[in-house]
């Protein structure tokens, strides 16, 4: 009797410990429940529809409420790799593979029931992810300034996945250089003769240029100069001043000249004093996906390069949208709390609703004139402006400040502010230095005489073409 209960025994435990080890028995005395839970993985990097180039690491998050035995790569439906244990990475040679063609790859994952979970299907393309062109024109009081900056961009240089490149105009040299912008050198691409960089056709010459000879699959332009929002009142402002050809490119110019890129812009960087306007941003807005700028003058030193294009190498997948937003943080972080910096990244394609509010909130303003005026400029005086240009005021808080005036006012005031937070996808500004009350954009409200001074240029703006904003200025002043 011993002995049959023994082998009973022994069978028994034959077949749990056989059925728990393929992952098949919920335990001793219990039911037994094959694991029919297949694991769940994901491809994290690269996302979908990036472009890749070079060592390419295919990273997987693979989970499994028993455990992982192996993760199997998959490119273009031919297996390539297997990963036992976590981080499950591959990293895919591109090296040979000709750029614009296009990639599949997914991933499967086993657990120790040989259940098997399989990934989203991802298409990459074989090319650069990023094109980060910087017009740099030094031909004015900037001069010695490019040094530092091309120093910053040197310490990050060129990657497979980024392009640097720039345009170099300096004053007192004749002749202006084209360059590829490496770690720790500058490889010259081309020699040209002196150019005038205040004419709009040099900036879309080098532009088109670029992206033809770098193609990726989204293009920064960088102004870098001296700017004043849409002015263009004396020759020592205004964006991209040229001393030696006595020019600088208008508002009108620069709209002609982004009009006339062969490939849509998808992030314009002012590197530049007084450029986040909304007279700007409508100028522009036709052939580019995001603007950056300020709202104040910029100091001397301009953007940091350095941290910059360290945030765009180490993830050259990033969006337009998020590198955007990366520029404000990296821009206002590199200065002191007191310095009174301003940065904004601007979504254009909410600009034309941004606008139309602007223009309804100008004719209700207009409407209430004669009863209210009192108060607008009252709001006017409580509004942000900027140091580099008083007759520059912050839009969101000229519309907050006009809040309390009649339903009306409130109403059309209201919206404006609405649609200004959806073009402005970040803003920050220094804690001290009198820029506390900034929003992002601002709007020209001059007193008589600077009116007087610049409407006939503000009038040939696509803003005071397309709005009632100067016939509100009109009835405000006189």
């Amino acid at each position: 009797m011993k002995r049959i209960v023994w082998r009973f025994s022994l069978l028994i435990l034959v077949l749990i410990f056989g059925l728990a080890s393929s992952g098949g028995c919920a335990g001793f005395l219990s039911s037994c429940v094959p694991d029919k839970n297949p694991p769940i993985v994901l491809i994290t990097s690269p996302p979908n529809e990036a472009y890749v180039k070079g060592t390419v690491p295919i990273q997987v998050t693979a989970t499994d409420n028993v455990g992982i035995s192996k993760v199997v790569f998959y490119i273009d439906g031919v297996k390539v790799g297997v990963g036992t244990s976590a981080p499950y990475i591959y990293n895919w040679d591109t090296y040979g593979l000709h750029d614009g063609t296009t990639h599949t790859i997914y991933a499967e994952a086993y657990d120790y029931a040989d259940n098997i979970g399989t990934s989203q299907v991802i298409t990459v393309t074989i090319g650069t992810s990023w094109t980060f062109m910087v017009y740099m024109n030094g031909d004015n009081s900037l001069s010695s300034e490019t040094t530092y900056d091309l120093q910053e961009m040197e310490s990050v240089g060129s990657t497979n996945g980024v392009n640097i490149i720039v345009q170099l105009d300096t004053y007192g040299n004749n002749g202006c250089w084209r360059y590829m912008v490496r770690q720790g050198s500058l490889d010259l691409l081309a020699q040209l003769p002196e150019l005038d960089s205040g004419s709009p056709s040099t900036l879309t010459d080098f532009a088109n240029w670029a992206m033809q000879n770098y193609p990726a699959r989204y293009y920064a332009l960088i102004i870098w100069d001296h700017g004043n929002g849409w002015r263009r009142t004396t020759i020592t402002r205004g964006i991209s001043q040229d001393v030696t050809s006595n020019s600088i490119i208008s508002s009108a110019g620069l709209k002609q000249a982004i009009n006339q890129m062969s490939n849509r812009i998808n992030l314009l960087g002012m590197d530049a004093c007084l450029m986040s306007t909304i007279e700007v941003a409508y100028q522009v807005k036709g052939n580019v996906d995001y603007m950056v700028g300020s709202e104040e003058s910029e100091p001397v030193e301009g953007w940091p390069y350095d941290t910059i294009l360290s945030a765009l190498a180490d993830n050259p997948y990033i969006t337009p949208r998020d590198f955007a937003s990366t520029i404000v943080d990296r821009y206002v972080s590199s200065y002191s709390s007191t310095e009174g910096v301003t940065q904004s990244a601007l979504d254009l394609s909410g600009i034309d609703p941004l606008v139309s509010s602007c223009n309804t909130l100008a004719q209700t303003l207009i409407d209430n004139m004669n009863s209210y005026k009192s108060n607008i400029q009252n709001a006017i005086s409580n509004t942000q402006n900027y140091s580099g240009d008083p007759n520059q005021y912050d839009l969101y808080d000229f519309a907050y400040h006009l809040l309390g005036i009649n339903s009306s006012i409130y109403t059309a005031a209201l919206n404006v502010m609405n649609n200004v937070g959806s073009v402005v996808v970040n803003e920050r500004h220094s804690s001290g230095g009198g820029v506390g009350n900034s929003h992002g954009i601002s709007v020209w409200i001059p007193n008589s005489t600077d009116y007087s001074n610049s409407i006939s240029t503000y009038s040939t703006l696509d803003f005071a073409i397309n709005t009632s904003w100067t016939q509100f200025l009109q009835s405000l002043l006189f």
